[in-house]
Order: C-alpha cells, then sequence, then structure tokens
C-alpha cells in the first residue's frame, strides 16, 4: 500500500513540476516575441513579417505556439503589446470602475459562550419578616446573570462588486447573516442581591441559581467599501452595519439562600418555573476592515467596529413574585473579528471565523405586580451589560 501511495505522489509531483515549467517557458516565449516585435518596430520595420517559430530562440517542443492572428491586434500594428495589467502601490479606488458583480450562499454552525447581565440599584421598603411584619427602607442593588451558551443554525448571502483586473479585490461587498438557536444550552442563571449600605461589601445577602434553556437569534447585515488597496494583495476600507440579537431564558429550579436577617424569609428551593427573562439588542454600527490575500485560494478578512447608539430592551417576568419588570437602555458597543476563506474552485467556498462582542448600556427599569400595583422599590436605575465570543464556521456557493 505504500508503495502505491508513494508512487501516486511522484505522479502528482511530476504533474504538477511539468505544468509549471510548461507556463514559465510560455511566458518566456510571449516576452521574447514581444521584445523582438518593439525591435523590429525601432527599426522601422513590419512586425507582421516576423514569424514566430523562426524568431523564438528557446526550444519548447510541448508548447503549442499561438496562431499570428490569436496575437493581440497592437503586436501586428508596429506597437509593443500589453498581455496584463497589474496595479501596484498604494491606490484608492472610486465603486464606480470597471467591475463584476458576484452573489454567493450557504449555511452556517455556530456557537456562542458568554453572558448578559442588568444590575438595577434601587432605594425602598424591604420586608423582612412576615410575622410579626417588619419592613425597613434601605438602598440596595440586585443583580442577575444570565449565561448565553449554545449552538446555532444559519446561514449567509452576499453580493459582491468585483474589479476586473483585480479578481480577488471584492471592492463593494453586501454581506447578511442569521442563526437562530438549535441546541445544547447551558449554564445556570444567577441572581445576587445587596441591601445597605454599604452595598456590595463583599457579601450578598441574598443569592440564588436556578437552570436555564436557551433560545434566540440574530442577524447581522453589513456593507463594505474597500476603497484602498496596497499592490495586489491587501484590500481595506470602511464598514457600515446593523447587528439584532433576541435572546430568551427560561429559569426552572430555583436554589435560594438568605444570609443574617434575610436567611428566615429567603431561603428556600422551588421546583418548576421560576422566571423567563428576554433581552434585545440592537446595535448600528462603524468600523474597518481589510482583506489580506495570501495565494489564490486564502483570504484573511479583519474587521472591527464600534457603535454608540446601541439599544437594549429587556423583560424580566418574576413568575414566583408575580412582578414584571420592563427596562430600556442605552449606551456602547465594540466588536472584532477574523476571518479565514479558502476557494477550493470558482465556486465553492469554506471558511470560518472567530467574533468578539461586548455591550454596556444604562437606563431605567419599571417594576409592577401582577395586579397591576407598583413595585415597593423606587428609583430603580438600571444597566444591561453582555459579552459573546462566537465561533463559526460556513460553506458557500458563488454563482
Amino acid at each position: 500500500m505504500k508503495r502505491y501511495l508513494l508512487f501516486f505522489f511522484l505522479l502528482f509531483f511530476s504533474i504538477a513540476v511539468f505544468a509549471q515549467d510548461t507556463k514559465a517557458k510560455r511566458e518566456i516565449y510571449v516576452s521574447a516575441y514581444l521584445d523582438q516585435a518593439e525591435q523590429k518596430n525601432a527599426k522601422g520595420g513590419n512586425v507582421a513579417d516576423l514569424s514566430v517559430h523562426n524568431t523564438v530562440k528557446y526550444d519548447q517542443p510541448h508548447v503549442t505556439l499561438p496562431d499570428r492572428s490569436e496575437l493581440p491586434q497592437e503586436a501586428t500594428q508596429g506597437k509593443p503589446a500589453v498581455i496584463e495589467e497589474k496595479r501596484g502601490g498604494f491606490v484608492i479606488h472610486s465603486p464606480f470602475e470597471s467591475s463584476v458583480s458576484n452573489f454567493d450562499f450557504g449555511p452556517t454552525a455556530k456557537t456562542i459562550q458568554g453572558y448578559s447581565t442588568y444590575r438595577t440599584e434601587f432605594s425602598g421598603d424591604v420586608k423582612i419578616s412576615d410575622t410579626p411584619p417588619v419592613t425597613i427602607t434601605v438602598p440596595g442593588a440586585s443583580e442577575l446573570r444570565f449565561p448565553i451558551s449554545g449552538y446555532f443554525g444559519g446561514g449567509q448571502i452576499a453580493w459582491y462588486q468585483t474589479l476586473r483586473d483585480q479578481e480577488r479585490h471584492n471592492l463593494i461587498r453586501a454581506t447578511l447573516d442569521w442563526y437562530t438557536h438549535a441546541v445544547g444550552s447551558r449554564g445556570r442563571m444567577r441572581d445576587s442581591d445587596w441591601f445597605g449600605p454599604p452595598i456590595d461589601d463583599g457579601g450578598r445577602d441574598i443569592y440564588s441559581e436556578s437552570r436555564v434553556g436557551l433560545s434566540g437569534y440574530g442577524l447581522d447585515g453589513r456593507l463594505a467599501y474597500n476603497a484602498f488597496s496596497l499592490g495586489d494583495t491587501v484590500f481595506t476600507g470602511p464598514i457600515l452595519g446593523i447587528k439584532y440579537e433576541k435572546f430568551q431564558f427560561k429559569c426552572s429550579d430555583l436554589e435560594q439562600i438568605g444570609n443574617g436577617l434575610f436567611a428566615p424569609s429567603f431561603t428556600m428551593t422551588s421546583a418548576g418555573p421560576s422566571l423567563d427573562y428576554t433581552v434585545q439588542f440592537t446595535i448600528p454600527y462603524l468600523g474597518w476592515g481589510a482583506d489580506i490575500c495570501f495565494d489564490d485560494q486564502y483570504t484573511l478578512k479583519l474587521a472591527g467596529g464600534y457603535s454608540f447608539l446601541t439599544d437594549v430592551r429587556d423583560r424580566d417576568d418574576h413568575l414566583l413574585r408575580s412582578k414584571l419588570s420592563l427596562s430600556h437602555t442605552q449606551g456602547s458597543a465594540a466588536f472584532a473579528e477574523a476571518k479565514l476563506s479558502w476557494d477550493i474552485d470558482k465556486h465553492w467556498q469554506v471558511s470560518s471565523s472567530l467574533q468578539y462582542l461586548y455591550i454596556s448600556t444604562s437606563g431605567h427599569q419599571i417594576q409592577q405586580y401582577y395586579d397591576g400595583s407598583t413595585s415597593d422599590k423606587t428609583s430603580v436605575n438600571d444597566q444591561i451589560k453582555s459579552t459573546q465570543l462566537a465561533i463559526d464556521a460556513g460553506l458557500t456557493y458563488k454563482f
């Protein structure tokens, strides 16, 4: 078996060397002909009188020489022919340059690991005992941390405007990626409460954990304009996009511990549903990207972006307390990503990407019980934050 493998390897290597040698000699042949055509023209002769077979000094028994009629028209009219024009150095490109359009689409698989938290700070009445009834008014803080952990399936579609003289230069690229949660949610929701003063003194007055089931989906639409190029390998330019995500967490099987004065009333366990939480992120962003082409098959796409108009809304339904909390916060977000693509052939491409996303917003929360009465907490300030690390793999078909 090893001898067959060695044989096929040597055969493949010989074919590759033979093909490369043919290409190299063909380039020498064309160069030699053009040199002699230019010399003939400089002496006042007619380039058309040149015999391709007689003037080339290089032996090419395996090269099929082109007929004179197949040569560029300029060569038969006494002008040096230009076979191909390549750009070099730093170039600024216009969106109206000569180009062709392409589309591609295909499926993707994604995993996201991270969390989303919301933290409220308030002052209000807290009931610490029912018999006898004891209520105190204190400042406080509550922080709930929800795990974003699971596998998503989706797809991507893109439109490219590619320059004619640089086939790998996507001058303008519009992409749409979407994903929805499939399987594999894991992790536990953690709820911490502090009552002060001081707040966050190192210990939690009430702490609970719940099992979490995650569902959700996301969209990311992006327009990139690679207006600048450096040679034939680096293309870079601005990015404009919008990202939307919605995650739903169903929490159950509560395990809660109260400390100090809160131990008698707040230490408990509860089987079944305890809390439903939904959060949605809307992130319009500006950024910068770069495409780095290593050879005819591999491309590394780098991108980073920032949003100062990030909008986050959430809905916290405390089932055990019959209380509904609604928040609207605004702030900023930033991301960085890298994507490696491999062109298998002119139609099929596989890719893998890594993205880190950070969100930080602040605003106000409204709390209301099911019966319509307001919460005993007033002046509720809210902060919603999220950190996500996403890894995906995709297969696309270009047409």
